[in-house]
């Protein structure tokens, strides 16, 4: 999904220029490389407090997607893998979903987008709402705060971790 950083910033910078005043931050991870892109702040130093005060994110199946579902950012989850990875885990999938706040609230909370669903246009149109007071950003943060109840809080992490893996 690297590669598509670089189209999904330009889709959004065009956005932001019609619609929104939006500033755009790249969370980084350890051990990811990514594009510069133009307009884009890659933040690396510190990623939480990036998903902390972001408005709306685009994340990743993994942690991340929790992390924002416990810190009230709604986000749009992507996710691509190589073709032959991809069909080995469609074969072996069972889950009826990918994210993790998906998973915890049995139930479609965030919109995923797998393998060739992954593009600038589906993204970008999934996110819109997201960045300002929607019908679905409200329905989206209150669907977090039935996630957070349902974990508890402190330990909601660990708690989630075992839901997961007993499902």
């Amino acid at each position: 999904m690297d590669g598509e950083i670089v189209e999904i910033t330009k889709n959004l910078q065009l956005d932001r220029y019609v619609i929104h005043d939006i500033e755009i931050v790249v969370a980084r991870g350890g051990g990811v490389v990514l594009p510069r892109a133009p307009g884009c702040h890659i933040e690396e130093n510190d990623t939480y407090a990036a998903m902390t005060y972001a408005t709306a994110a685009i994340t990743t199946s993994g942690t991340a997607s929790l992390e924002c579902a416990v810190l009230d950012t709604p986000q749009v989850v992507c996710y691509k893998l190589s073709w032959a990875s991809g069909l080995i885990a469609k074969l072996m999938n069972r889950a009826p979903f990918i994210s993790m706040p998906n998973l915890i609230a049995e139930k479609q909370v965030v919109r995923e987008y797998l393998q060739n669903e992954v593009n600038p246009t589906n993204i970008t149109k999934a996110i819109d709402p997201l960045l300002s007071d929607t019908p679905e950003r409200k329905k989206m943060l209150q669907d977090f705060e039935q996630i957070r109840r349902s974990l508890g809080m402190p330990g909601a992490y660990d708690r989630a971790a075992k839901f997961i893996i007993v499902r």
